[in-house]
């Protein structure tokens, strides 16, 4: 259960989620010994150790807020980095043992990255790098809290993001968005090109699902392989939490995702056609049962299961949004994008998938395959003008439908 590590002069430091859903700090000396410095906690999840000269640092979130704590060498708290309280997911610490500076990367919604210099013997910090956001308008960013109560009682946390002008109305236009695998989080992040979308009184929403780590290693556990479909469970409560709220209305929602979050997209389409009114896709994996034959598959086996094992085929398949495309059903708008030259995802799995909606919606709303002759994963390999290209596809296609 070892997720993350760093040497303290001549022992081991270990984030270890082994006996404890929260994760702990483990130290390994060098005879091979280990004793646990820093116990499970109830409320943060532990995801990264930094040495300090006299101690370390550990970075860790609960569901999008993150912070980082100062711990001395035997484990004894500290004190709380000074940073930002909420809208910040932490990128980097750069530290080592033999100093007391450490550098704290972060960035937020209208945040760009920002570096802060902390001195873990004064406990002071202060910035010595921060980006400019490119626009003022930026700091007219307003992030909102709600909670969606998924279908069997989880509560998923939800971020939305308007600007200060834009006032609740159901008439609005939304994006929602999420991840939900690989014990992946959804951090806060600068927004970029989602500007544009905010100044046109678009609202953007981040949904914290199951699969990632949010909230432990049983928030992961619990969106992945047999129990998967907890992950498009969650995101459908997020949408109706959105709608419920008075952000938007289903036929002004569209949502986006790519790779595990593009399967996201495919299984919420094919579940809920009507929750939805457009839906941009990137390198999604939509045939589940044939996902093992691209090399890539047998890692993602680890997190979606194998059709040789029985409940997880049945799993898959039910779940399978390529397998499950129902004929005579009004699906919503839909706009796939795939690499040709994808080593994780095979770009057949979109043809596919395209073909089919094509085939068996009764919506006369576009279904739409893009595909980047040059480019590899998504945005991975991608020059800038094509990554830009993405970007003002996705804009322009959630500008045309949900209207």
């Amino acid at each position: 259960g070892v997720t993350a590590g760093a040497f303290d002069g001549d022992r081991l430091l270990l984030v270890a989620f082994g006996k404890s859903d929260h994760g702990r700090i483990v130290a390994v000396s060098p005879d091979g010994k280990s004793s646990t410095l820093v116990a499970e906690q109830k409320t943060w999840v532990m995801s990264g150790v930094s040495p300090v000269a006299g101690g370390f640092l550990v970075t860790k979130l609960w569901g999008p807020d993150w912070r980082v704590d100062q711990y001395a060498s035997d484990g004894r708290f500290v004190r709380r980095v000074p940073l930002p309280k909420t809208g910040i997911g932490i990128e980097a610490v750069a530290s080592e043992a033999s100093s007391p500076d450490a550098i704290v990367a972060y960035s937020g919604w209208s945040i760009p990255s920002c570096w802060v210099r902390y001195d873990a013997q004064s406990g002071s910090a202060r910035t010595v790098f921060a980006e400019r956001p490119p626009d003022p308008r930026y700091a007219d960013i307003r992030a909102f809290r709600i909670t969606a109560i998924s279908k069997d009682g989880t509560r998923v946390p939800v971020t939305v993001l308007a600007l200060k002008s834009t006032r609740k109305n159901a008439g609005d236009r939304a994006i929602l968005t999420a991840y939900g695998g690989y014990d992946i989080p959804v951090a806060p992040h600068f927004l970029g090109t989602e500007l544009a979308w905010l100044e046109r009184g678009g609202i953007l929403a981040v949904a914290n699902i199951r699969g990632g780590d949010e909230f432990g290693e049983s928030w992961h556990r619990d969106g992945r392989l047999t129990a998967k479909q907890n992950v498009f469970d969650d995101f459908a409560a997020a949408a109706q939490a959105l709608i419920a709220a008075g952000w938007t209305s289903p036929r002004h929602l569209g949502i986006v995702g790519g790779s595990n979050g593009g399967l996201l997209m495919g299984a919420e389409l094919i579940q809920h056609p009507r929750l939805y009114r457009a839906v941009v896709s990137f390198v999604g994996i939509y045939d589940m049962l044939r996902h093992q034959l691209w090399p890539n598959g047998v890692y993602n086996e680890k997190e979606y299961g194998s059709v040789a094992d029985a409940a997880q085929f049945h799993a898959l398949y039910a779940y399978s949004p390529y397998y499950n495309a129902r004929a005579g059903t009004p699906y919503p708008a839909v706009l796939l994008e795939t690499g040709e030259n994808d080593p994780r995802v095979a770009p057949w799995q979109s043809r596919k998938f395209a073909a089919a909606l094509q085939a068996a919606t009764t919506s006369r709303l576009p279904v739409l395959l893009l595909t980047r002759r040059a480019a590899g994963h998504g945005n991975i390999g991608a020059s800038f003008s094509q990554r830009v290209g993405n970007a003002a596809a996705t804009l322009i296609f959630f500008e045309n439908e949900l209207r």
